[in-house]
């Protein structure tokens, strides 16, 4: 399209270089026969013989009237003719200047031409690169599962296991699978678009980051995976020898109070363990047949039977596994509310009193 606008420009000004030629011969032209009629004039008013030896004729007013008025026009049209000239030469002028921008213009084309091609070239490497990734992802999801089986036909041979959390492993697996299908889908996708339209590279770069990105996030989870499932060992080894048999209370709210759950340990507890605090709680209630613990982190919902564990001095306890905090608590001694002396008191709602500690 360039090329055919420089083409116009360069022939409208050759036009215009004629046109300025032809009005010059024109000018040329009418100054001789103004010279000539200016000559003649001069010679009637004199009286006086041409250079040739010719005499010349008596020239009457009207003659003189009318070659006065000829030499007008002449005139007249002389200066239209450098009117048109000097048109004629800006005309030119500007399209010289057309010219010169039209040929910056086709370099500055052929650059962006260049740029363009190169590009091409690097998303067409890139694309290639992202090829390779795809089939790694997919042999190292192959390899996992690999491992997977053995692991569980290991854990078989040692007397088995719950495997809920291999299954949940299972299922992120499937996860996984299912987002590298859609990247592979998307892939399909661009390849396509990319040989239909390779003049969109700017949309296509946008594409393909966001590709990558896909990518990335899939390598994270087969990372994330790998960890949760050796966290999830070690987790497991240490709760067998720490907090087997042992009571577990956590905070969850509900309705907009908070309530506490009492949960005997397994091997779905939750991960924060870490952050649970092992505590005592006695009292001594002699000649006492039954004492229980009541407190806060119960929400008074529910007691603990305490254990008789020194019977010759009356003392009742029990081990329980809370988070930090500070608790109110009461024990319950053969159906009596009653607070011990060993530990702090507070004054509740209803007017009696509450033992409370602070565990940190």
């Amino acid at each position: 399209m360039l090329q055919a606008k420089l083409r116009n420009a360069v022939e409208k000004s050759e036009l215009l270089q004629n046109q300025l030629d032809d009005a010059r011969m024109q000018i040329d032209y009418m100054q001789q026969q103004a010279d000539s009629k200016k000559y003649r004039e001069s010679i009637a008013s004199s009286g006086e013989k041409s250079p040739v030896g010719i005499e010349t004729s008596s020239i009457s007013p009207d003659e003189v009237n009318e070659l006065s008025e000829e030499l007008i026009r002449v005139s007249r049209n002389k200066y239209e003719l450098q009117e048109k000239i000097k048109r004629i030469e800006m005309e030119a002028q500007v399209s010289k200047e057309r010219v010169l921008y039209l040929e910056g213009e086709t370099r500055r084309m052929g650059e962006q031409l260049w740029l363009a091609n190169e590009r091409v070239a690097n998303q067409d490497r890139e694309l290639g690169d992202l090829h390779g990734q795809v089939s790694w992802l997919r042999s190292e999801n192959e390899r996992l599962g690999r491992e997977m089986e053995e692991e569980k036909r290991k854990f078989l041979e040692a007397g088995g296991i719950d495997y809920s959390k291999y299954d949940e492993m299972r299922q992120a697996e499937e996860r996984l699978r299912d987002e590298k299908s859609k990247v592979e889908w998307h892939l399909g996708e661009v390849t396509q678009w990319w040989n239909d339209a390779k003049w969109r590279i700017g949309e296509l770069e946008a594409g393909m980051a966001h590709r990558q990105w896909l990518l990335d996030q899939a390598n994270q989870k087969v990372f994330e995976l790998s960890s949760e499932h050796e966290s999830l060992r070690q987790f497991r080894d240490k709760a067998k020898d720490t907090l087997d048999g042992t009571f577990l209370i956590r905070k969850q709210p509900v309705d907009g109070r908070y309530k506490w759950r009492l949960a005997m340990w397994d091997e779905n507890s939750p991960d924060d363990l870490k952050d649970y605090r092992r505590v005592w709680f006695e009292t001594t209630a002699p000649n006492a047949k039954r004492v229980f613990l009541s407190a806060s982190f119960v929400n008074w919902e529910c007691a603990l039977l305490c254990d008789n564990f020194d019977k010759e001095n009356g003392k009742f306890g029990v081990w329980v596994d809370i988070p930090p905090g500070r608790y109110e608590f009461l024990f319950i001694v053969d159906g009596e509310w009653t607070t011990c002396d060993g530990y702090p008191t507070v004054t509740n709602e209803f007017g009696s009193q509450n033992n409370w500690r602070y565990i940190d």
